[in-house]
C-alpha cells in the first residue's frame, strides 16, 4: 500500500519542489509522530515530507474494502495532515496503467 500512497501523493502534485521524504521520525514534530504511531498501530500506510521552510506534509492511507469490491478496483482513503492537524481527506480509485483519480464517494462506500 506504501507504493499506492506514493503514487497518489505524486498525483496530488501539492508538495513543494524542495520537499523530501522524511526517513527519520526524529525529524517529525511530536504531534505528527503521535498520528503516525496510531496509524501504524491500525495498519495504515503513511509517508511524511518536509520542505526547506520546515513545513511537514503527512499522508495516511487505508484501503476501502467495501468500495474496492463495489468498484472492482483498488480504492484508498487518504488523509492529509500538517503541523496544525487534518487538512483534508479524499478517496482514490486505481484505474488502468496504475493511474489514480479522485473518487467522489465518501470512505466506507457512502
Amino acid at each position: 500500500m506504501d507504493v499506492f500512497l506514493h503514487e497518489i501523493v505524486r498525483t496530488l502534485a501539492i508538495l513543494p519542489r524542495d520537499a523530501y521524504e522524511v526517513g527519520d521520525l526524529g525529524e517529525v514534530p511530536a504531534e505528527l509522530r503521535r498520528i503516525i504511531a496510531v496509524a501504524k498501530d491500525i495498519g495504515q500506510s503513511c509517508c511524511c515530507w518536509r520542505d526547506e521552510k520546515h513545513h511537514h506534509y503527512l499522508f495516511l492511507a487505508e484501503m476501502s474494502p467495501q468500495l474496492s469490491k463495489r468498484r472492482g478496483a483498488t480504492v484508498l482513503h487518504v488523509d492529509e495532515y500538517d503541523e496544525r492537524g487534518l487538512r483534508g481527506s479524499s478517496s482514490w480509485i486505481q484505474e488502468h496503467a496504475g493511474k489514480w483519480r479522485r473518487c467522489d464517494e465518501p470512505p466506507g462506500g457512502g
